[in-house]
């Protein structure tokens, strides 16, 4: 059963789980140990994923590979670049005054599209990363990496709530470091 919030409620709580996934890589050492190539896809499935498929997201396809060579026997460099398209596509065309559907609340179809359009961190397609580790001992190692995601945009034309045209527009890319200590015992 549906209900239709009033501009007096709120709706705070968007149940959601991870999509599903399944992926195959495979990597080939070169160089004796030094130099390894690896490539892995993996399909997301965000259509069935609790929380997502009344967010109109689609299946993802990812594409990765990696480098990693060892110059020294303590010390591993790591670069890596990866394509995914991302499981939103732009709106175009939506009325705003209609009603949207989202885990069984009704609300304003120009709300659905906000949140749809600039609430989802999805949307970025390429991604290059790049690391460094080194085992200080056997029985202690650290890794550091940073991953860019290069910039996509996302967007949504229609009417806002007023019938009055509108365009909503997510610009985003990322820049996120990384840090692991591994303790041997």
């Amino acid at each position: 059963m549906s209900r239709t919030l009033t501009e007096t409620e709120s709706w705070t709580t968007l149940k959601t789980s991870p999509p599903q996934q399944v992926g195959f890589g495979a990597a080939y050492h070169l160089l004796g140990d030094n130099l390894v190539v690896e490539s892995d896809v993996r399909w997301l499935n965000w259509s069935n994923a609790n929380g997502y498929e009344d967010l109109d997201f689609e299946n993802q396809w990812v594409f990765a590979l990696g480098l990693q060579y060892k110059p020294i026997s303590k010390l591993v460099l790591r670069a890596g670049y990866n394509y995914g398209n991302s499981p939103l596509d732009d709106h175009n065309g939506f009325i705003g005054t209609g009603l949207s559907n989202i885990q069984g609340h009704r609300l304003p179809t120009y709300y659905y599209e906000t949140y749809r359009t600039i609430g989802f961190a999805a949307i970025p397609k390429y991604q290059a990363t790049f690391g460094v580790g080194y085992e200080f001992s056997p029985h202690l190692a650290v890794n550091i990496g940073y991953e860019h995601s290069f910039e996509n945009t996302l967007k949504a034309t229609g009417t806002d709530l007023t019938g009055q045209p509108v365009t909503l527009e997510n610009n985003l890319s990322g820049n996120t470091f990384d840090t692991g200590i591994i303790f041997r015992f």
